[in-house]
């Protein structure tokens, strides 16, 4: 009786089991790869908030919109704060204040050109825009992206890909991969 019991037990949890090993058979290696990539990205952000800087006054903000103390972007939240108070609307803010101006490392130089991407121009969802990061660079911070033909914000036509350092979410420096 206790023998059929466990075969019973076993055959109700098997489908509930299968779904599972076949996602994590798909997915796994593409999650442990985010989640290798968070705690980098969280390594680096500790980093950036235990550095001190003279980038000027401290201003604690309570208000209700909070003024980025690097690229002077308002929000209700702001969802980053390095240790002396100071709010960020976003990594590449806190640390472009936190670590200074920075320019490419000597490997990304030697795999990139000095031509850069100019103006992306943007307009109601028409034009150039950036796809996903690929790789981020350890020592300078940059990443890898692919411009992009966008039509209605779809990406349409590949473009050439660029190392891109952001000193905001806006604004950044870039170099052209070479062919």
């Amino acid at each position: 009786m206790d023998i059929e019991m466990q075969h019973e037990t076993w055959l109700v949890w098997l489908p509930l089991a299968v779904p599972f090993l076949i996602f994590s058979l798909l997915f796994g290696e593409r999650i442990l790869k985010h989640i290798l990539r968070q705690r980098e990205e969280r390594e680096l952000l500790r980093r950036a908030k235990t550095q001190s800087t003279d980038s000027g006054p401290i201003i604690r903000q309570r208000r209700i919109l909070k003024q980025c103390s690097n690229c002077k972007n308002f929000g209700a939240i702001l969802p980053c704060r390095d240790a002396a108070g100071r709010t960020y609307c976003s990594n590449d803010c806190m640390y472009w204040v936190a670590l200074g101006p920075v320019d490419f490392c000597e490997n990304c130089k030697q795999q990139t050109t000095n031509i850069s991407t100019g103006d992306i121009i943007r307009h109601n969802g028409f034009g150039l825009r950036f796809g996903d990061s690929k790789s981020r660079c350890t020592i300078c911070r940059s990443v890898e992206q692919r411009l992009w033909y966008a039509l209605f914000d779809i990406r349409l036509i590949p473009r050439h890909r660029y190392r891109v350092i952001y000193q905001t979410p806006e604004q950044f420096y870039s170099r052209r991969f070479k062919s």
